[in-house]
């Protein structure tokens, strides 16, 4: 069979270690072919993602047979319903403008830099979450933390909680910046004109329920997860495309299946997804996904959006699998956040609401999401399947992650990877290929076990199939992941 041979894989077994598929080793070819996988099979010590549920639950998900994708709620009974009306969830973009305050002739300087009529500060953590500051400021930039009535401040519509980044012409990153300033400015009292850059909270550009306000819910399946949403708005504006649709009317939701709380980041697992509605079709939006669910259009997803009146009508139909590896038999809680955006103009977003302030508008802090549990199935007999990732190591084609499974009723999954050799995102027929698998048990308890592969193939761009089977035969889950070996 010469160089072109495939390795043919023996199984070991390791009672310490758990399952081990290793291979002889092969001669080098100048083809790209196959040459066998070295699969490892442990299973993971110690508490595992069923066990990170520690916050209470803010919210539940009921169970439902199917919903009818139409933006009516007709069947959407036993939902828990969730406002976003409250003063709490109002956001609007920061503006940044010019105030000028005017120095009458005669006022006199005081040595507590009163005599401009207001007070100040060094931006931080809590002036930024007290005055809705929800830009990242980096500690960068002077808060106006009070002013007094009828002072010049006060006639120049400076107000408490705006960020001045100039004043008079010269940069004001800290506040002794503003300090320095004002001292030069009293030493030649009135009449001045003092311009200030600063950047402002946009809460009043929302004009109030009418303009913006918002509900929500979720419902769940054995496949899928249900989301409608009715948003009270008084003009709907959509003119952007694609990664952009956020800046015009849309909503975005944030998960996080492994409750991995990353504070900054979503990680390997995470999930930011959207919907809009734009030339008066409903478009479903992913931002962020798994490697192997790209970024872009989710045509899986069935989702109805439509105006009635000064409101639009959100609903969608999105299988378990485009949000994998969420699992809700597995682990009932999983982290959320919800954020509805307004524009009015159709050229950028004005304000928002958001379910947990800042959490996704912020650096998508998953730690900060709301916690969702989801109602069990009722399905004595399902096998409730998970993988999420652990790593890849491109240049020697080896890749880890961690598989979960659970079942009310004992029962086994069998796990199958195919390697194959890939060229440009499709398959090579360069070669058969290389198969191999293992056999885990399932219990009432989830059970997670790490799988570590490597491959002797030379280099080149492959694939490695997963596909998880029932004792029927019937697929369980099915993953792809790509290898470039160098």
């Amino acid at each position: 069979m010469g160089s072109s041979r495939i390795a043919l894989a023996c199984l070991l077994v390791s009672f310490a270690g758990g399952l081990c598929l290793a291979q002889e080793e092969l001669p080098w070819s100048d083809r790209r072919v196959p040459r066998g996988l070295t699969i490892t099979v442990e299973e993971v010590p110690g508490p595992g993602i069923a066990d990170r549920a520690t916050e209470p639950t803010d919210y539940h998900i009921a169970r439902v047979d199917e919903i009818a994708t139409d933006a009516a709620f007709d069947d959407w009974g036993r939902a828990e319903w969730v406002e976003m009306s409250r003063d709490a969830h109002y956001f609007a973009d920061n503006t940044r403008m010019t105030v000028t305050i005017e120095v009458p002739e005669g006022a006199t300087p005081t040595d507590d830099h009163w005599y401009l009529g207001f007070s100040y500060d060094q931006m931080d953590p809590d002036y930024e979450e007290k005055y809705a500051l929800d830009e990242f400021f980096d500690y960068r930039g002077v808060v106006v933390t009070a002013v007094a009535p009828g002072s010049p401040a006060a006639e120049a519509d400076l107000r408490e909680g705006d960020v001045i980044f100039e004043m008079d012409g010269g940069k004001t990153a800290w506040a002794y910046q503003v300090y320095r300033t004002i001292e030069r400015l009293g030493q030649s009292p009135g009449p001045q004109t003092i311009a200030l850059q600063i950047q402002r909270n946009g809460r009043d550009h929302i004009g109030g329920p009418d303009d913006l306000s918002a509900r929500f819910a979720f419902l769940v399946d054995d496949a899928t997860l249900y989301f409608a949403a009715e948003v009270t708005d008084d003009i709907h504006a959509q003119e952007m495309d694609d990664w952009d649709l956020w800046r015009n009317d849309c909503i975005q939701i944030g998960f996080d299946p492994t409750l991995a709380r990353f504070d900054d980041h979503y990680g390997e697992d995470g999930h930011e997804i959207g919907f809009a509605l734009k030339d008066g079709e409903a478009v479903a939006w992913r931002w962020k996904g798994r490697r192997d669910h790209p970024d872009g259009v989710m045509r899986e997803v069935d989702a109805a959006i439509k105006r009635q009146g000064g409101r639009t009508l959100y609903e969608a139909a999105m299988p378990l699998s485009e949000l994998a590896p969420l699992s809700p038999d597995m682990w009932p809680h999983c982290g959320m956040n919800v954020l509805v955006n307004d524009s009015d103009d159709g050229v950028a977003r004005k304000g928002r609401l958001e379910l947990r302030p800042g959490a996704i508008t912020k650096n998508k802090q998953m730690d900060r999401f709301a916690d969702f549990e989801f109602a069990p199935s009722l399905d004595a007999s399902k096998i409730s399947f998970a993988w999420y990732w652990d790593y890849r190591l491109q240049p020697t084609g080896k890749a880890a992650f961690t598989v979960a499974a659970r079942s009310p009723t004992p029962t086994t999954v069998r796990i199958v990877a195919r390697l194959e050799s890939w060229d440009g995102g499709r398959r090579a027929d360069l070669e058969p290929a290389f198969a191999e698998e293992v056999v885990l048990p399932v219990t009432a308890e989830p059970r997670e076990w790490r799988l570590e592969t490597s491959t002797r193939s030379q280099p080149g761009e492959y694939r490695v199939e997963w596909v998880a089977y029932d004792p029927e035969g019937a697929v369980v889950a099915r993953r792809g992941i790509p290898l470039v070996i160098q």
